[in-house]
């Protein structure tokens, strides 16, 4: 028999209240994650904490209990084809015990919070990509839980479609006070909503931190490979990535140093964010070939307390 591990001595602490970001490459032992969390998955060794409880001493009782307080939104929505909109957000609120009028009161207004009161008689057939997903969202809010797992959710839709369910997120986030765990490959999408973020490579935790230090400077390969556009994940010996924070304006720092070593640089590239309001970003430049002018620069930097990463 195969020995895989899919997660291997990984220590995590995710904050009450917060979004929390996991990124990594297929295989990288997200979904497993996840599904460690909401106990569908069993660990070998370890502990998994939620509110200091450790679920996987739970009976088969005490975790359906508890699995009840933690909504889950999939990438292909799971939604029953067979029954309109309002009866897939009725059913967990059914299984929960709510009486029939309750739980029709209850689901129409977590329908009317995603902006799809008017599609209570629908299918899901009838119902573009976005629509469903935010059924979906409707359905995983039933119970009221404390945490909201998103895994892939927004991957088969379109960049606008995707945008919109990110901002519904953040917004019911906002409204309703729960944390949510969040599962993606796709950087846009961590810079988009979430506060922090762990970065998963072969089963473990790479490096994690809110999402505003990681990408102004990763520190594992893996997020370097993820921030940094590939052809700039290593630079070459004249070339120079500067990172900017919020602080400092790329234009005048550059402009200055222009000015005071008298040599001119190309820009390669440039990557420029707000995340959390906050602007963050990267500036790869190629310098002149001239060993005496680039250490000029790189003093003008440090004595301008600008972060720069020199080519090797």
């Amino acid at each position: 028999d195969l020995n895989i591990k899919a997660l291997n001595q990984l220590n995590l602490k995710i904050p009450q209240g917060k979004i929390f970001g996991i990124i990594g490459l297929s295989g990288a032992g997200k979904s497993t994650l996840i599904r460690t969390i909401n106990g569908l998955e069993k660990i070998d060794t370890g502990e998994v904490l939620i509110k200091g409880v450790n679920i996987q001493n739970l009976s088969e009782k005490e975790l359906l209990k508890t699995r009840q307080k933690i909504g889950i939104i999939f990438q292909h929505f799971n939604l029953l084809s067979q029954q309109t909109v309002l009866s897939n957000v009725i059913l967990p609120l059914k299984i929960a015990g709510y009486d029939k009028a309750k739980a029709k009161v209850k689901a129409l207004e977590l329908l009317e919070m995603v902006g799809l009161s008017d599609k209570i008689k629908a299918y899901p057939s009838q119902l573009s990509g976005g629509q469903q997903q935010r059924v979906a969202i409707a359905r995983s809010l039933a119970n009221d839980p404390d945490l909201l797992l998103v895994d892939e959710a927004t991957s088969a839709l379109d960049p606008q479609t995707t945008q919109s369910i990110l901002n519904l997120l953040k917004q019911l986030h906002q409204q309703l006070d729960f944390t949510i765990v969040l599962i993606t490959h796709e950087m846009s999408v961590i810079e988009a909503i979430c506060d922090e973020v762990a970065i998963l490579d072969q089963g473990q935790v790479a490096e994690v931190g809110s999402v505003s230090a990681i990408f102004k400077k990763p520190q594992s390969t893996i997020g370097r490979s993820l921030i940094y556009p590939s052809q700039q994940v290593k630079l070459a010996s004249n070339e120079l990535r500067i990172t900017f924070d919020g602080t400092t304006r790329a234009e005048p720092i550059v402009a200055s140093m222009v000015l005071e070593t008298q040599s001119t640089v190309n820009i390669i590239h440039a990557d420029m964010k707000t995340i959390n309001k906050q602007n963050v970003g990267h500036l790869i430049l190629q310098l002149p070939d001239d060993e005496k002018v680039i250490h000029r620069m790189c003093e003008f930097l440090t004595q301008h307390h600008i972060e720069f990463e020199k080519g090797e």
